[in-house]
């Protein structure tokens, strides 16, 4: 699953007239390099999560892209990044209880197999993927147990270990905890700091290319830098 359907308010001087996975890098969407990505690495079955300028992203990737099958869920109006989820998780059908959730502004080249494999040892509902940072000036910052559980998100910048916004999830679990949420909400602020409480969450730690292309300065340096992170 990956959300697209942000209204992008803090890209919209430099990309103003898509969604903002839609921005142009090199010539092509900056979303056909992440899903393009994540078909090399063996998946088959996109579910699109659309909301603004939705229309942009269907005639562009059509139902079948690189021999991948591309469907979509579309919000009637913006349900944040946790109503989103609930209703993608709610609308379609999907055929395994693990799922794996991306930003669609975020380039996130991780270890899929470690993701995995540290999801399948934790017996978790979520794992998040995490990465150490040096310097931290965007994000919030999480804090882990001995075990790599989440225990606490930190909404103050400057703390290194940061959630980079891929998840792997047991539908059925989480579909359990959304019943009490409705209409718009944060997954990242609302949801998981309340699955955190609850010792459902563990880390998966990554050491991958990631950048979120959301502010102009990060989308130039993926543009000035896209022959190192598409390898």
């Amino acid at each position: 699953m990956i959300l697209c359907g942000g209204l992008g308010k803090r890209l919209r001087e430099v990309v103003y007239d898509v969604p903002k996975p839609m921005a142009k890098v090199g010539g092509k969407p900056f979303l056909s390099y992440l899903i393009s990505s994540w078909i090399d690495k063996g998946v088959g079955t996109f579910v699109l999560s659309t909301g603004y300028l939705s229309k942009r992203i269907k005639d562009y990737f059509g139902d079948n892209y690189q021999g991948a099958v591309i469907k979509y869920v579309e919000e009637d109006e913006p349900l944040g990044t946790g109503g989103a989820i609930k209703k993608s998780l709610e609308s379609f059908k999907f055929k395994s209880e693990n799922i794996i959730i991306l930003n669609g502004d975020t380039w996130n080249n991780i270890d899929l197999q470690k993701l995995y494999s540290d999801f399948c040892k934790s017996n978790k509902s979520i794992t998040v993927s995490i990465k150490e940072i040096v310097i931290n000036n965007r994000y919030g910052s999480i804090r882990l147990d001995n075990n790599r559980n989440i225990i606490e998100f930190d909404e103050e910048e400057g703390g290194r270990i940061i959630n980079t916004g891929c998840y792997l999830i047991s539908k059925s679990k989480i579909l359990e905890n959304l019943i009490l949420f409705n209409g718009k909400f944060s997954f990242e602020k609302d949801f998981l700091p309340i699955l955190a409480e609850k010792k459902m969450l563990s880390a998966s730690w990554q050491d991958h290319d990631f950048i979120d292309i959301g502010i102009p300065s990060d989308y130039y340096r993926f543009i000035k830098d896209l022959d190192r992170f598409i390898k």
